[in-house]
């Protein structure tokens, strides 16, 4: 099968000769199927290396299959330094589209989406021969290969004016210098060893089980796409407390898979209004945060715990039972008080290799000089609206609108908000 390179109209012009483009992952395309099986070994090696970690090629075709079925992005970085020089692969990025929460003067929650980054891998060599390159007046410098990559995956991510990504949040080891540099470009805010260190829960600890709970903690689906109408198979909310409340907790679950070995993993991002409840209080509201989530994860419809090989399966028995629970990491971003909470419940820090991970933000609001940055000015997020099981589980999608008598037939119209709106218990008002 031929080598896979990105034609000459889609490698952009960096500085002086230099040009790149970015390789989406497309299973239906077996070109670039081929591509990304031949890359991930390399690029994930590498980066496992400098972790203490290794990647198997046994593993690869779990891999293949994580990306197949879009539990998981990738994205391969190509770059020609020279009008008739060879394209090189130059980098490779995984990732998934996630969602991020904050509170409004009113108390009220707001729900944006976020891309979370998990693997940025650089090809040294490449990388400092695309620096010295790209010297230019513009770049005395040159440019950092990770820069150009993040800067243009930000772009893309802003590019739909009907899904506008708000920023990406990651983890990686606090000495982590490299990543670090690359994301105080575009609006860092970088998490501690004292207060964002990414913890990781096997399910419920016993300390979490022998607590009572609470009895205010619901369950939210976020939707698929800019409609709002159907949820998302790989994302859901649970939160404390109701738009109003001085106090509130918020956690978005993403479904993962690691991209070392395709074992599935559940991203739980943990976010407080900024007033969490004292001491014995926030376990208790942790501990059913966690028990709602958990029995969500495990549901027969979800079954976030079965192994992609095995989720297509139409015998197994988790389509009716439910499935394991998956390892939860949970990015605790800039919330001392409930890392402590939870590690004082028996959670665990979560590991890479040799290296305890901490939680990073890219908040794109932070960024000081978007058009000079990224080329553009940034358009507002798209503020999302979940669909609440509970308070939508008797409402239709469709409401039956008689017509005049010379209309005999009934006319059906939607009555869903879409994603962009903030829901009200009332149908939707539709000009004919």
């Amino acid at each position: 099968m031929p080598n896979f390179e990105l034609p000459g109209h889609e490698l952009f012009p960096v500085a002086n000769q230099v040009r790149a483009g970015i390789v989406s992952y497309d299973g239906a395309n077996p070109h670039v199927r081929a591509k990304f099986r031949q890359a991930i070994p390399r690029f994930l090696g590498s980066l496992g290396a400098v972790h203490g970690a290794k990647f198997s090629e046994h593993n690869l075709d779990a891999v293949m299959e994580v990306l197949d079925h879009k539990v998981m992005n990738a994205e391969l970085l190509q770059v020609r330094l020279g009008t008739d020089g060879p394209v090189l692969d130059a980098a490779l990025a995984t990732g998934a589209p996630d969602f991020g929460v904050e509170w409004d003067k009113s108390d009220k929650l707001r729900i944006y989406p976020v891309y979370h980054g998990e693997d940025l891998c650089v090809d040294k060599d490449i990388a400092a021969l695309f620096r010295e390159y790209t010297k230019c007046l513009l770049y005395p410098n040159g440019m950092g290969l990770g820069t150009w990559f993040m800067r243009e995956q930000i772009r893309r991510s802003i590019s739909d004016p009907d899904w506008v990504f708000a920023g990406r949040d990651n983890e990686h080891f606090p000495d982590n210098g490299a990543i670090r540099g690359v994301m105080d470009k575009f609006g860092a805010v970088h998490g501690t060893e004292g207060d964002s260190w990414v913890l990781q829960l096997h399910g419920l600890t016993p300390s979490m089980e022998s607590r009572f709970g609470v009895n205010n903690v619901t369950k939210e689906d976020l939707p698929s796409d800019a409609l709002g109408i159907s949820k998302c198979p790989n994302n859901f909310l649970v939160r404390w407390g109701v738009d109003g409340d001085p106090q509130q907790i918020a956690v978005t679950f993403r479904r993962l898979a690691s991209t070392f070995d395709a074992e599935p993993v559940v991203w739980a991002k943990i976010k407080s209004h900024g007033n969490a409840p004292d001491g014995i209080m926030l376990k208790e509201v942790l501990s059913s945060i966690f028990s709602v989530g958990i029995a969500e994860i495990k549901s027969p419809e979800r079954r976030w715990g079965v192994p992609m090989s095995k989720f297509m399966d139409e015998t197994d028995i988790s389509r009716a039972f439910g499935g394991p629970m998956p390892v939860k990491h949970i990015h605790a971003h800039k919330e001392e008080e409930i890392i402590q909470a939870l590690l004082e419940m028996n959670a665990e820090h979560r590991v890479f290799g040799h290296e305890k991970m901490v939680a990073g933000s890219i908040n794109l609001r932070r960024m000081k000089n978007p058009i000079e940055i990224i080329g553009q000015p940034l358009p507002e997020p798209t503020t999302i609206s979940t669909i609440n099981p509970e308070r939508d589980a008797n409402r239709p999608y469709f409401h039956v609108v008689p017509l005049p008598e010379e209309m005999p037939h009934p006319k059906v119209i939607p009555i869903r908000p879409n994603s962009l709106s903030v829901y009200e218990d009332k149908p939707f008002t539709i000009a004919a």
